[in-house]
């Protein structure tokens, strides 16, 4: 079946296929574009979210070539990938495989290409589950950092900074 002929939500529901993926949605920054989350992450709540996952995946994006990154909260992760036509978002939870979400992200992301194209606008939110509402997850404030010692060749200038690699990804 084409993407086309799926549909954006039907797109987005294939990530469920994961276990511990509580849903998506897909912003442009100015609209939420399709949604595949329980009814407790209200329309006006993803709103206003997606302007500010764009934000961070614009400045994340521009210290390197980052299509992707995670946001770790208490109870819940976001995972946000930017794709063709605005940020995928993925609420999870902690126990999902993160190399596993990139790899299912990346075919959606294609997939969504195609479908989005017929998406006019995001698709009524599926009924709510089983299981108790998750309260909301608020990004806790940035934790101070306690200051560096200072380095033995601190007069000195520095050329360039070195590249740092975690877990397989350049910084």
């Amino acid at each position: 079946m084409s993407p086309a002929a799926e549909g954006p939500h039907a797109v987005l529901q294939s990530l469920r296929d994961l276990p511990g993926v509580l849903g998506s949605f897909v912003h442009d920054g100015a609209e939420l574009l399709c949604r595949d989350l329980p009814a407790y992450f209200d329309d006006e709540a993803l709103a206003e979210a997606g302007p500010r996952a764009m934000r961070i995946m614009e400045t994340w994006c521009e210290a390197g070539e980052q299509s992707d990154c995670v946001l770790r909260f208490e109870e819940q992760r976001l995972y946000l990938r930017t794709i063709e036509r605005g940020i995928l978002c993925v609420v999870f939870s902690p126990e999902v495989a993160v190399p596993a979400l990139r790899t299912a992200t990346g075919m959606v992301g294609r997939r969504l290409g195609g479908a989005l194209s017929t998406c006019s606008e995001p698709a009524a939110p599926p009924p709510l589950p089983a299981a108790p509402p998750v309260p909301e997850v608020e990004p806790a404030p940035a934790a101070a950092s306690p200051p560096r010692p200072p380095r033995a060749n601190a007069g000195a200038p520095s050329s360039r900074r070195r590249a740092r690699v975690y877990r397989g990804q350049r910084f």
